[in-house]
This record gives C-alpha cells, sequence and structure tokens, in this order.
C-alpha cells in the first residue's frame, strides 16, 4: 500500500532476474544498493507463505503486483502483468530474507544503447524488438 515502494520492488525484480530469479542478491554488491527496504517489507509475507511458495515466486508476484500499479493513467483496457509461472527455486547461499547467493554483474549505468541491447540479449534472450 506504500507506493514509494513500487519502484523498489521493480528494481529488485530485476536485480534478482539478472542472477536467474532465484530470490536472492548479493547486498555486498554496491549496485544492490538500496535493496534491503523492500526485501524487508516483503519478508512477512516470505514467513507467512514459506511452505507454500518459494521466496523466488513471491519477489516475482511482487514485482509484477508493482508493474501492475505503477501504470496509472493511460492503461491500455484490460492491460495486465499476470504471473503466468510458479515453481522458481531459491537460490543457495542467502539467507532467509534472500542476502546473499551469487555475485551478478549488472548492466553499467553509462552502457550506449547497442551495449544495452547485447546485455538484455545476453541475459534474457529479448530481441531488439522486445
Amino acid at each position: 500500500s506504500d507506493r514509494k515502494l513500487i519502484p523498489k520492488f521493480l528494481r529488485l525484480g530485476f536485480h534478482d532476474c539478472i542472477g536467474g530469479c532465484d530470490g536472492c542478491v548479493d547486498m555486498d554488491n554496491p549496485d544492490n544498493k538500496g535493496l534491503a527496504e523492500p526485501i524487508e517489507a516483503i519478508y512477512p509475507i516470505v514467513r507467512k507463505f514459506e511452505d507454500s511458495y518459494s521466496r523466488a515466486d513471491i519477489w516475482a508476484l511482487a514485482t509484477l503486483v508493482s508493474a501492475d500499479l505503477a501504470v496509472v493513467d493511460g492503461r491500455p483496457h484490460g492491460y495486465r502483468f499476470p504471473m503466468r509461472h510458479i515453481g522458481r527455486r531459491d537460490c543457495s547461499g542467502a539467507d532467509g530474507m534472500g542476502a546473499g547467493g551469487p555475485d551478478v554483474d549488472m548492466p553499467s549505468n553509462d552502457f550506449t544503447t547497442h551495449e544495452l541491447l547485447a546485455y538484455f540479449e545476453k541475459y534474457f534472450d529479448f530481441s531488439t524488438d522486445e
């Protein structure tokens, strides 16, 4: 219900999925600075549903809900970001909140357009059109 968390959950989802959508981020990586807030905010939900859903699935759902909530004006009728997959596995090496796991390379903030497109193709198998 706190709108200031919307971009933070979107960022958490992006940083998590760079490493494989596995419910963890390496908090020692300076690129992940600031992600403790959304991780701590969602942790009670992770705990509540830990016997039913992985942390990775809950983080993915939080990201999709945030994407839905971010589009307020001008949304095409019926446009939503549905959850299409459940069953992600949490990474090993992280604590219960998801802090830890492998350190992954984030895209540089000074990538050229071509470098950014190549990055998204490499890590997400996105085409230029996507």
